[in-house]
């Protein structure tokens, strides 16, 4: 669907003066902060046992 864009219904068709890849250098994979679990998110405490010596 995309490739149509740029005039091509195949990768056979595609050429490298169709593709601009100038910007992958600068590509970053973010993940958005999940702020309902950043705001209701409680560690869990552990019991600290005494050890019999």
């Amino acid at each position: 669907m995309n490739m149509r864009l740029i005039g091509v219904r195949t990768i056979d068709e595609l050429t490298p003066d169709l593709v601009d890849a100038s910007a992958l250098h600068a590509h970053a994979n973010v993940t958005p902060a999940d702020n309902l679990y950043n705001t209701t998110y409680q560690p869990l405490s552990l019991t600290q046992f005494k050890t019999k010596l």
